[in-house]
Protein backbone atom coordinates (compact mmCIF):
# COMPACT_ATOMS: atom_id res chain seq x y z
CA UNK A 1 0.00 0.00 0.00
CA UNK A 2 1.42 3.26 -1.11
CA UNK A 3 1.31 6.04 1.59
CA UNK A 4 -0.74 8.69 -0.21
CA UNK A 5 -0.83 12.23 1.47
CA UNK A 6 -4.45 13.53 1.70
CA UNK A 7 -4.51 16.89 0.58
CA UNK A 8 -6.38 19.87 2.17
CA UNK A 9 -8.03 22.89 0.83
CA UNK A 10 -6.15 24.43 3.99
CA UNK A 11 -2.66 22.46 1.88
CA UNK A 12 -3.02 25.11 -1.01
CA UNK A 13 -0.78 27.93 -0.80
CA UNK A 14 -2.85 29.59 -3.49
CA UNK A 15 -6.05 29.64 -1.38
CA UNK A 16 -3.96 32.12 1.06
CA UNK A 17 -2.08 34.48 -1.48
CA UNK A 18 -4.66 37.04 -1.09
CA UNK A 19 -4.36 37.01 2.98
CA UNK A 20 -0.26 37.92 2.76
CA UNK A 21 -0.32 41.26 2.05
CA UNK A 22 -2.51 42.07 5.30
CA UNK A 23 -0.35 39.56 7.57
CA UNK A 24 2.85 41.40 6.47
CA UNK A 25 1.14 44.86 7.38
CA UNK A 26 -0.29 43.49 10.89
CA UNK A 27 3.03 41.61 11.90
CA UNK A 28 4.84 44.81 13.14
CA UNK A 29 1.68 46.19 15.23
CA UNK A 30 1.73 42.22 16.30
CA UNK A 31 5.65 42.64 17.47
CA UNK A 32 4.91 45.80 19.42
CA UNK A 33 1.54 44.69 21.53
CA UNK A 34 3.66 40.95 22.61
CA UNK A 35 6.52 43.40 23.64
CA UNK A 36 4.72 45.44 25.37
CA UNK A 37 2.66 43.45 27.35
CA UNK A 38 5.56 41.38 28.66
CA UNK A 39 7.88 44.26 29.21
CA UNK A 40 9.24 44.37 32.70
CA UNK A 41 9.19 48.13 32.57
CA UNK A 42 5.31 48.59 32.35
CA UNK A 43 3.62 47.35 35.52
CA UNK A 44 0.58 47.98 37.23
CA UNK A 45 0.83 49.47 40.48
CA UNK A 46 -2.51 49.18 42.91
CA UNK A 47 -3.13 52.67 44.88
CA UNK A 48 -2.13 52.93 48.03
CA UNK A 49 -4.77 52.66 50.92
CA UNK A 50 -4.99 54.95 53.88
CA UNK A 51 -3.50 51.67 56.56
CA UNK A 52 -0.33 51.47 54.06
CA UNK A 53 0.23 55.45 53.81
CA UNK A 54 -0.72 55.64 57.97
CA UNK A 55 1.33 52.59 58.88
CA UNK A 56 4.01 54.00 56.97
CA UNK A 57 4.26 57.23 58.31
CA UNK A 58 3.51 56.37 62.05
CA UNK A 59 5.97 53.44 61.45
CA UNK A 60 3.54 51.17 62.79
CA UNK A 61 2.82 47.71 61.76
CA UNK A 62 -0.24 46.97 59.72
CA UNK A 63 -2.29 44.26 62.69
CA UNK A 64 -1.51 47.91 64.85
CA UNK A 65 -3.01 50.11 62.58
CA UNK A 66 -6.65 49.98 63.91
CA UNK A 67 -5.99 50.69 67.61
CA UNK A 68 -3.57 53.34 66.73
CA UNK A 69 -5.74 55.10 64.13
CA UNK A 70 -8.56 54.32 66.89
CA UNK A 71 -6.77 56.13 69.71
CA UNK A 72 -6.01 59.06 67.09
CA UNK A 73 -9.58 59.48 66.81
CA UNK A 74 -11.54 59.02 69.64
CA UNK A 75 -13.12 61.73 71.34
CA UNK A 76 -11.09 62.18 74.98
CA UNK A 77 -13.93 60.23 77.35
CA UNK A 78 -13.62 57.04 75.08
CA UNK A 79 -9.70 57.35 75.02
CA UNK A 80 -9.58 56.86 78.60
CA UNK A 81 -12.64 53.68 78.20
CA UNK A 82 -10.26 52.58 75.47
CA UNK A 83 -7.10 52.67 77.26
CA UNK A 84 -9.16 50.77 80.12
CA UNK A 85 -10.63 48.31 78.10
CA UNK A 86 -9.44 48.31 74.62
CA UNK A 87 -11.31 45.19 72.97
CA UNK A 88 -14.54 46.11 74.97
CA UNK A 89 -17.40 45.15 73.09
CA UNK A 90 -18.60 48.96 73.30
CA UNK A 91 -16.32 49.46 71.01
CA UNK A 92 -17.57 47.18 68.35
CA UNK A 93 -19.12 49.70 65.57
CA UNK A 94 -15.49 51.77 66.00
CA UNK A 95 -13.40 48.42 64.81
CA UNK A 96 -15.63 48.00 62.15
CA UNK A 97 -15.44 51.55 60.97
CA UNK A 98 -11.83 51.55 61.10
CA UNK A 99 -11.62 48.02 59.64
CA UNK A 100 -13.95 49.78 56.63
CA UNK A 101 -11.85 52.70 56.07
CA UNK A 102 -8.43 51.19 56.21
CA UNK A 103 -8.78 49.72 52.37
CA UNK A 104 -10.07 53.07 51.01
CA UNK A 105 -7.98 54.76 48.54
CA UNK A 106 -10.20 57.60 48.04
CA UNK A 107 -11.98 60.18 50.45
CA UNK A 108 -15.13 58.73 48.64
CA UNK A 109 -14.41 55.21 50.21
CA UNK A 110 -13.87 56.71 53.13
CA UNK A 111 -17.26 58.47 53.37
CA UNK A 112 -18.74 55.62 52.58
CA UNK A 113 -17.47 53.98 55.51
CA UNK A 114 -18.93 56.44 57.49
CA UNK A 115 -22.05 56.69 56.62
CA UNK A 116 -22.25 52.94 57.46
CA UNK A 117 -21.08 53.46 61.00
CA UNK A 118 -23.50 55.77 61.72
CA UNK A 119 -26.37 53.76 60.78
CA UNK A 120 -24.58 50.44 63.08
CA UNK A 121 -26.94 49.08 66.09
CA UNK A 122 -24.37 50.11 68.67
CA UNK A 123 -24.66 53.88 67.89
CA UNK A 124 -28.60 53.84 69.30
CA UNK A 125 -27.32 53.56 72.92
CA UNK A 126 -27.57 57.06 74.91
CA UNK A 127 -24.18 56.59 76.60
CA UNK A 128 -22.49 56.80 73.41
CA UNK A 129 -24.38 59.99 72.39
CA UNK A 130 -24.56 62.10 75.66
CA UNK A 131 -21.18 61.24 77.11
CA UNK A 132 -19.17 61.11 73.56
CA UNK A 133 -18.05 57.87 74.10
CA UNK A 134 -17.52 56.97 70.60
CA UNK A 135 -15.20 58.23 67.43
CA UNK A 136 -15.03 61.50 66.13
CA UNK A 137 -16.16 61.00 62.12
CA UNK A 138 -14.71 64.44 61.65
CA UNK A 139 -10.91 63.70 63.28
CA UNK A 140 -11.46 60.53 61.49
CA UNK A 141 -11.98 62.32 58.04
CA UNK A 142 -9.02 64.84 58.84
CA UNK A 143 -6.97 61.68 59.19
CA UNK A 144 -7.93 60.17 56.05
CA UNK A 145 -8.04 63.71 54.05
CA UNK A 146 -4.10 64.19 55.51
CA UNK A 147 -3.03 60.79 53.34
CA UNK A 148 -5.79 60.46 50.50
CA UNK A 149 -6.16 64.09 49.73
CA UNK A 150 -8.98 65.89 48.19
CA UNK A 151 -10.64 63.92 45.49
CA UNK A 152 -13.82 65.74 44.96
CA UNK A 153 -15.65 68.69 46.19
CA UNK A 154 -18.06 66.80 48.37
CA UNK A 155 -15.47 64.98 49.96
CA UNK A 156 -13.88 68.01 52.09
CA UNK A 157 -12.50 67.58 56.01
CA UNK A 158 -15.90 68.57 58.03
CA UNK A 159 -18.29 67.95 55.48
CA UNK A 160 -19.82 64.90 56.87
CA UNK A 161 -23.46 64.17 56.58
CA UNK A 162 -24.46 63.57 59.79
CA UNK A 163 -28.21 61.59 60.12
CA UNK A 164 -30.75 64.19 61.30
Amino acid sequence: MTNVARRSRFDDHEHDAGLRPVAALLEPTLHRIAVRSVSPEVSVRSPITLQERFCDDHNVSHDEFAAAALRLCLRPPGRLLFWLWPRNRFFDAEWELIGAAAPAVSMREVRHAIDDYWSHPANRSRLRRMAHVRISTQRLRRLAYGYLGFDSPDCAPGRGRRPG
